[in-house]
């Protein structure tokens, strides 16, 4: 071999070799936010427990996929933790009689293409959640809108909505059925109201829409951040919209890491993640008292609004009086005491301590086995009948909480066979209702109970539930704007749900959350963390 075909040689692999260590360090950085380049740059990384279902913004397929969403897409508003409504991508929402509601988008809001956000970019979402074909968990919602149904959808794509009129490119008006406050319509409209680019979207399959790959990898945004890669179960990673309209952000990558729960406490420890999302990301509760002592890490306690509950398909127990039975049998104390060490309240209804609307009078949550037994004998229960019970096993306490209450009904004489599964299958198994069982949760919003409330309770639940009464109680708390008389229906709400047991519930917890020494600004809330997630920031390492 010549001295100038081996030189020519060598130098090829070590080209080759130095090409193949920069992608290799490429993709260390896009996971960790280490940087080879001149100027380190900034990045966080918060620890998730499982993958979200999708990034979709008009039908989020759970609370994972809301959070990514919201941080991609902007809400006209969102709820911070002081409960009050931050101004998003409206600069304004007023209205001088509750009925008309007049909404300015940000002058200055734009798409990643370059394209502005408009008015008819609010209008076409707020139809795709009201399209039937879609049947967006959010439409329900916007039923309080004049020309929706009383279930929020509309006939089709094309029809207008009375209730929807474009001032100009900037300015929308809502009108509602009735008079509502304003902090409902906020609640019900406005954050859940995610502009998507008609003119991305505008020849859009709706009977493919959640397997668009404009739903599925969105390239055009109007958030803080943008979507880079999402490999399922192990990250997404976002980078910042420089040309975001509140500002440029300060943290160049985010990376949400997807994780089991005791991994979370390890990668706190040694620094790999900045912060746990606590409604998605619950730290393992045999680790709050390590977590506490760690020194480079902060920690703080939230409020008992994470409610643990049990979805019931009513096809599989339509008697009252087994679902009654099931809520007795579970020792819901037992669980709050052994596995949640004070972290968790005992509650039996979608209304914890904190929440001003709780109807105090009624008798709280009891444990009664014998009360059980004698209410399945005069249903007739068959014992030798076998109900799955589904838990995620994205959360190791919530399913040590179902062996516990599998325990507890096998002892009353309900035979449980628990089937652990991965929390995208669990909730699709709960939604299309192929289920007996699911042992669920959701952080519940004080503020407005009608937020969850039409979800879990009215027409069209996961359950298969259905009492006009409640449909009529949760309407007329939606178009109240009387506190008092609120809190009345709601009052009377309480007394027939704790009467028809639609879903037992169990207990609530407080959830602790975690933050790095090394996050200058920016942590997890409650409610609204990444509402100003441009100015986070961190020290370098």
């Amino acid at each position: 071999m010549g001295r100038k075909k081996y030189f020519k040689i060598l130098i090829t692999f070590l080209c080759i070799f130095l090409i193949g260590s920069t992608v290799a360090g490429c993709g260390n950085q896009g996971v960790t936010g280490d940087s080879q380049g001149k100027e380190a740059k900034k990045y966080i990384n918060i620890g998730i427990l499982s993958s979200p279902v999708d990034l979709n913004p008009v039908d989020p397929g759970d609370d994972a996929s809301a959070y990514m969403a919201k941080i991609m897409y902007e809400p006209l508003s969102e709820l911070d933790e002081d409960m009050t409504f931050k101004p998003m991508l409206a600069d304004s929402i007023e209205t001088s009689d509750n009925t008309v509601f007049t909404i300015k988008l940000n002058k200055d809001a734009k798409w990643t293409d370059g394209q502005p956000v408009t008015t008819d970019d609010v209008i076409f979402a707020i139809k795709l959640i009201c399209n039937p074909e879609i049947a967006s968990m959010f439409a329900s919602n916007f039923s309080i809108i004049e020309g929706t149904d009383d279930k929020g959808i509309i006939p089709d794509l094309t029809a207008d909505i009375s209730g929807i009129k474009k001032i100009d490119d900037k300015t929308l008006q809502l009108k509602t059925k009735a008079p509502i406050s304003m902090n409902l319509f906020q609640n019900s409209i406005c954050r859940n109201t995610l502009a998507v680019p008609q003119h991305v979207f505008k020849n859009v399959d709706l009977a493919n829409f959640r397997k668009d790959p404009n739903i599925l990898e969105p390239k055009v945004t109007n958030g803080a951040y943008k979507l880079v890669t999402y490999k399922r179960d192990q990250y997404i990673q976002m980078e910042a919209n420089k040309d975001y309209f509140r500002g440029a952000p300060i943290i160049d990558t985010i990376n949400f890491k997807i994780m089991p729960g005791s991994e979370l406490t390890v990668q706190l420890e040694n620094g790999e993640i900045d912060m746990n999302l606590a409604q998605i990301a619950a730290l393992p509760l045999e680790d709050y008292d390590k977590i506490k002592k760690m020194s480079n890490i902060t920690t703080k306690s939230g409020e008992p609004n994470a409610i643990y509950f049990l979805f019931i398909n009513h096809k599989s127990m339509p008697d009252v009086r087994v679902r009654k039975a099931i809520s007795y049998a579970v020792n819901r104390k037992m669980i709050v005491d052994n596995l949640y060490k004070g972290e968790a309240e005992v509650v039996d209804s979608f209304f914890t301590s904190n929440n001003p609307y709780l109807n105090k009078d009624l008798p709280g949550a009891v444990y009664d086995p014998e009360k059980a037994k004698q209410l399945l004998k005069e249903a007739g229960w068959d014992s030798s009948k076998t109900v799955n019970l589904i838990v995620s096993t994205s959360n190791k306490t919530r399913v040590q909480a179902a062996d516990i209450i599998a325990e507890n009904l096998k002892s009353v004489g309900i035979n449980v066979k628990i089937q652990k599964m991965d929390h995208a299958t669990a909730m699709n198994k709960t939604k299309n209702k192929e289920y007996d069982l699911t042992l669920m949760a959701d952080t519940l919003i004080p503020v407005d109970p009608t937020y969850d409330l039409p979800f879990f309770v009215t027409s069209g639940n996961f359950c298969g539930y259905d009492n006009p009464k409640v449909d009529e109680l949760v309407e007329a708390v939606k178009r109240e704007i009387d506190d008092n008389k609120v809190k009345a229906y709601l009052y009377d709400l309480q007394k027939i749900l704790a009467e028809d047991v639609p879903m037992p519930i169990f207990y609530a917890t407080k959830g602790l959350k975690a933050t790095s020494k090394r996050v200058i600004y920016g942590e997890p809330k409650d409610y609204g963390t990444f509402i100003d997630v441009y100015k986070w920031d961190v020290k370098q390492k």
